[in-house]
């Protein structure tokens, strides 16, 4: 009940809590604001109304006596309301409950004066100037419609029947009702104006501002990636350029050169798989790579990739075993299978001790009522240490352990990888445990794009 009560009065209907925490902190901003003006205008007829205060007939001098006196309450009420209210903005949090009712208390303040003013002035006219100046300083504050709406059908309930407690003139009496009523409906369009037209500029305040931070993420990873490539191009070819120097000297033997050449081919290969993950993730992130899911034998995928990185297992004398069923079919975009099982596969190979072995699986699951396509590349290798597991997938990150022979890399697959997988609407789990190995695992939901 107290959950209801509470929601009732908070801008629930805000979905975006850092806007909620705006919209309170510009509420109690717009209370004291308000407080402080009703405490010059109090003054203001304190000083107008007392030096005639014993002037006129004794029904004068009790409206004038009354006047004062409310005003004198009404200092007293909103120097309380403009403390709290400062002490709030300078010591509390938007999500405070005063940043809450603060404003509720100052609506339910004005809304008395209003109607005891008014009261008070029937005695001399029939005017209801309190009432209606009531009203529209309640346009000034940030309420929710629904509760602005019952609190000003609340109130022209009571002015109702207390605007004829001091006019006996039934004419003035209707009149006054009318009046009345006009100004409250009044009111409350203006208040439903300044409600919308605030709530649409802090959307698009809380928008420019999500736009400026993703924009300086993207800025920060671009750089961070750039950074990255530059330091990991600048080593393979340095170290390129160096093994054709010493190819070139004559006193090299057969056996140097050779291995000098196979040296050199794994420093090209690497060279060539950066800049093929480079130029992938660039073309990504610029939305230049198609997306065409169709049914796909993955056994064959998966064949096909381990041809392609035989050589790689054959000289750290890894062995690649396959483990998907012949006839186990997947729903993914062709390209970005063999980007995804390749760049696995590549890290697992790297990661791998001699003579290691890597499988590679897959199978139909069950998770939350969905079904989905579970692929699981496995590796015996030295495993991944916990405290670089959380940033695996962040280009500002770099995670580049070398390999069991000291191969290099940026971590640029894995990102690309996630990215891909993350267009399939599905997941990139990692487990790892040092000195075991690694279990990369991919869940696809089993649907028609």
């Amino acid at each position: 009940m107290i959950d209801r009560i509470k929601s009732f009065f908070i801008t629930s209907d805000i979905d975006d809590p850092v806007i909620q925490r705006e919209v309170r902190k510009a509420n109690l901003i717009r209370t004291v604001i308000t407080t402080c003006g009703a405490l010059l205008f109090s003054a203001a007829v304190i000083s107008a109304f007392y030096p005639n205060r014993t002037n006129g007939t004794a029904l004068e001098i009790e409206w004038r006596t009354s006047v004062i006196q409310l005003n004198v309450y009404m200092i007293f009420i909103n120097v309380s309301i403009a403390f709290v209210g400062l002490y709030s903005l300078r010591y509390k949090e938007p999500t405070h409950w005063l940043y809450t009712y603060l404003p509720y208390v100052l609506l339910v303040v004005l809304g008395v004066w209003g109607i005891a003013g008014t009261v008070f002035h029937q005695l001399v006219s029939w005017t209801i100037t309190p009432f209606m100046l009531a009203c529209f300083v309640f346009v000034m504050l940030l309420m929710r419609p629904v509760i602005l709406f019952y609190y000003f059908a609340f109130l022209y309930v009571i002015f109702y029947f207390f605007v004829s407690i001091n006019q006996s003139n039934p004419n003035y009496v209707l009149l006054n009702r009318v009046l009345g009523l006009g100004t409250l409906v009044v009111s409350y369009c203006f208040s439903l104006l300044t409600w919308n037209n605030n709530l649409i500029r802090f959307r698009q305040n809380r928008l420019i501002e999500l736009q400026t931070e993703e924009l300086k993420e993207s800025n920060a990873s671009k750089d961070k990636f750039f950074s990255i490539l530059s330091h990991d191009l600048k080593g393979p070819i340095a170290t390129s350029l160096l093994l054709t120097e010493l190819l070139q000297e004559d006193n090299v033997g057969e056996q140097e050169r050779k291995e000098i050449q196979q040296l050199f081919r794994s420093s090209l290969e690497n060279v060539s798989r950066l800049l093929n993950n480079v130029l992938l993730w660039a073309n990504n992130q610029t939305g230049k790579i198609s997306f065409n899911p169709t049914s796909l034998e993955l056994k064959a995928i998966v064949d096909e990739d381990i041809q392609l990185l035989h050589a790689m297992a054959i000289h750290k004398n890894i062995t690649i075993v396959n483990e998907v069923a012949k006839d186990f079919m997947l729903h993914a975009d062709h390209h970005m299978m063999h980007t995804i099982i390749r760049n696995l596969l590549t890290n697992a190979i790297k990661f791998s001790h001699s003579e290691g072995k890597v499988f590679i699986s897959a199978e139909h699951i069950t998770k939350n009522d969905l079904c989905f396509a579970k692929l699981s590349i496995v590796d015996n290798g030295i495993g991944i240490p916990p405290s670089l597991l959380g940033d695996l997938f962040k280009l500002d990150k770099k995670v580049a352990t070398p390999g069991t022979n000291n191969e290099t890399g940026t971590g640029l697959g894995l990102i690309l990888c996630k990215d891909f997988i993350e267009k399939h609407n599905g997941k990139l789990l990692v487990e790892s445990a040092e000195p075991t190995g690694s279990r990369f695992t991919i869940l696809l939901p089993v649907q028609r794009f």
